[in-house]
């Protein structure tokens, strides 16, 4: 896949994770709105509720404050009011006052003993002007007999215990609507019944609430911290008549305000939300992984690839070396000494052992690849294998006019590790030493310990390695670039090799390095390994 192609994918999988975002954001903005709607409806019903509850038991209390038990009111407006009488005799009387027309409609219930004893339930509706005087109304209720029972109403004495009525209530009134708000309520019934409404409604939000008035000094507010919330009581969305029907210099209002309205809106539609910002994780989740799976893909084959052209380069100069002396050995024409015969025989089994070393090394990656890489750890002195792993290199630094020195501990123990692994690993970085010094190769070898591990230090003053390019040294087929022309031998796989070796080992490998600088790597390895 190109990299126009690998951009493209990017860019579409971009649109659609953005699309995905946005549609989940207005799916639970909407749902937010939604509750929030619901949420204010069942509130102000609860209120609206509670003020007439209030209101009622009002009503009531002042009929009981003067003792009145024979009247009963059933209910109150601006423009009429209904109550009921009883008398002595049982006799029930129901009347509704309408003030715009000025009548007003008895509804008569009770019972009446005829001649036989037997007792006549019976209940008359009858609609009574106000300019009427009639003392009495009489009406006849019919007990299955040939005879009716004749049914007499004090029509007069009726008035006046509604006028008696009527000034009372007046009087109650004015000194109830002279008072302040606070005065006519009890704070904490109040507030129990608002808790007990709004939880018959499935809101268990907690809240402060005001009785609030034009007149600031007279407001009043219950609850945790209610004083403090003053500003947004008087600010709450949710207020309502306190003394609906009312009309006075001072109105009053009922207001609620939730603290944490916001927090349990959210946790209303929790579920929804967690499982929304879930699958939207999971897709931001699978989007990254995925592109970082194509750009690992892509840096493979890159890799994949620069790797079969190093292979070919290195296999490529044995294989033409051998094929020359082969020719040259086999050409008639040309009389060859023993000794130049030998020369060639020499050079071919030189060049053939080399494309061995290079088969072994994609070998031993493979084996890696494949965990099945074994260790066969016996004592060896650490100081020794470095001697020997210097030794093959020394005629090649000292052909380019280099050294390689040391400083090597003789009080260091010997160490349980693989010597042929080992001596692979110390080679490898003195060739890659030599490899990246551009002119003449200068290492330092140094071997020591401190308390927990036995160290080995290879250091050069080569071209060095860039910060960007260490965190990839160790990675198979991963080779430091020189620039487009192929100086440095090799394919990438001596360094992955080397920190999978020490790591089996229980050790670990580190470098430090800086560009023109050179390299220093460190090996450590335990000294329970000694």
């Amino acid at each position: 896949m190109n990299r126009k192609a690998i951009y493209g994918l990017i860019v579409l999988m971009s649109l659609g994770l953005m699309g995905i975002i946005t549609i989940q954001y207005f799916v639970i903005k909407n749902a937010i709105e939604l509750r929030k709607v619901q949420f204010k409806r069942s509130v102000m019903t609860a209120m609206i509720d509670i003020t007439h509850q209030l209101q009622k038991e009002k009503a009531k209390e002042r009929f009981d404050q003067f003792n009145l038990g024979e009247i009963k009111v059933i209910s109150e407006s601006d423009d009429s009011l209904s109550y009921t009488f009883s008398d002595e005799s049982g006799m029930a009387i129901t009347k509704k006052y309408i003030a715009q027309d000025s009548t007003y409609k008895i509804q008569i219930t009770g019972e009446v003993n005829d001649d036989r004893d037997d007792w006549v339930q019976y209940k008359k509706s009858i609609e009574v002007s106000a300019e009427d005087e009639t003392d009495d109304i009489y009406f006849s209720i019919d007990d299955g007999e040939a005879s009716d029972s004749i049914i007499a109403v004090d029509i007069q004495g009726l008035e006046l215990k509604y006028e008696i009525y009527r000034e009372m209530l007046e009087k109650l009134e004015q000194i109830e609507y002279s008072l302040n708000a606070i005065d006519r309520i009890d704070s904490i019934k109040v507030f129990k019944k608002l808790q007990n409404a709004l939880l018959s409604r499935g809101i268990e939000s907690e809240f402060v609430y005001g009785i609030l008035t034009s007149n600031a000094s007279n407001s009043f507010y219950f609850g945790a911290d209610a004083k403090s919330l003053s500003e947004q009581l008087n600010n709450s969305a949710f207020k309502v008549d306190m003394f609906p029907g009312e009309i006075t210099e001072q109105s009053s209002k009922l207001s609620l305000y939730f603290p944490n309205l916001r927090w349990d809106l959210m946790g209303s539609i929790a579920i929804v939300l967690f499982v929304s910002v879930l699958f939207i994780l999971i897709v931001i989740g699978v989007f990254i992984t995925s592109i970082k799976v194509i750009l690992r893909q892509k840096k493979l084959s890159e890799i994949k690839n620069d790797f079969i052209s190093n292979m070919t380069h290195e296999l490529k100069t044995p294989i033409s070396t051998i094929s020359l002396a082969c020719e040259a050995l086999e050409d008639k024409s040309i009389e060859l000494s023993a000794e130049i015969q030998g020369s060639y025989l020499g050079m071919i089994r030189t060049e053939n052992n080399r494309l061995g070393m290079l088969v072994d090394k994609v070998l031993r990656n493979t084996v890696l690849d494949k965990g099945e890489l074994k260790l066969k750890p016996e004592p060896m002195d650490l100081n020794e294998m470095v001697k020997s792993s210097i030794s093959h290199f020394d005629l090649q630094v000292r052909k380019r006019g280099g050294n390689i020195k040391t400083e090597l501990n003789k009080e260091i123990p010997t160490v349980d590790v693989d010597p042929v692994h080992i001596g692979n690993v110390i080679s490898n970085l003195i060739d890659n030493a030599i490899k990246y010094s551009n002119e003449k190769p200068r290492i330092y070898i140094s071997t020591y310990q401190n308390e927990s591990d036995i160290i080995l230090d290879v250091k050069d003053q080569g071209i060095g390695i860039s910060l960007e390019n260490q965190k990839n040294i160790f990675g198979k087929f991963f080779r430091v670039p020189t620039g487009n022309i192929h100086n440095v031998k090799g394919f990438g796989l001596g360094l992955s090799y080397v920190k999978s070796v020490i790591e089996k080992t229980g050790g670990t490998i580190s470098v430090k390095s800086e560009l023109k600088k050179g390299s220093t790597f460190t090996i450590k390895i335990p000294l329970n390994h000694a």
